[in-house]
């Protein structure tokens, strides 16, 4: 099983080579059994945890093509990604994987503020009824 993946633009890539087990088709997974639920773009299990990753570049692809419009700070999304994170979770259930869950949110927005994004995240993270485990970067 391949376990370098490349994001939906076509631009970055995540190398899962070192993780026990890791997938980014849960998105097909659901669309192909026309399940309606929602999903995050990587999952990768280490040791002890499982990641749950979630990738939003607002400088390349489609986000480009929409320019200004994007704002993380809308409602829409920050609803949007914990309902990512809990339909994911089905997943990893059906599956028996009952390891410690980490969210992850990687952000890149060239015309936010770290002030901005720390806000954004306490909001998410309020959402998920979560702490967060290290420092923003």
């Amino acid at each position: 099983m391949n376990k370098v993946f490349v994001e939906e633009n076509g631009v970055y890539q995540i190398d899962c080579t070192k993780a026990i087990w890791a997938t980014d088709a849960v998105h097909e997974i659901y669309r192909a059994n026309k399940v309606g639920l929602k999903d995050i773009d990587f999952i990768i299990e280490q040791e002890d945890n499982i990641l749950l990753l979630e990738y939003k570049n607002a400088a390349i692809g489609r986000a480009v093509e929409h320019g200004s419009n994007f704002n993380p700070n809308a409602e829409k999304i920050i609803n949007n990604i914990p309902e990512k994170y809990f339909d994911t979770l089905h997943y990893l259930n059906l599956l028996g994987k009952t390891k410690r869950r980490h969210y992850v949110w990687v952000l890149e927005y060239p015309h936010g503020s770290s002030v901005a994004r720390k806000m954004l995240r306490n909001k998410i993270m309020k959402q998920l009824n979560c702490t967060p485990l290290s420092r923003q970067i």
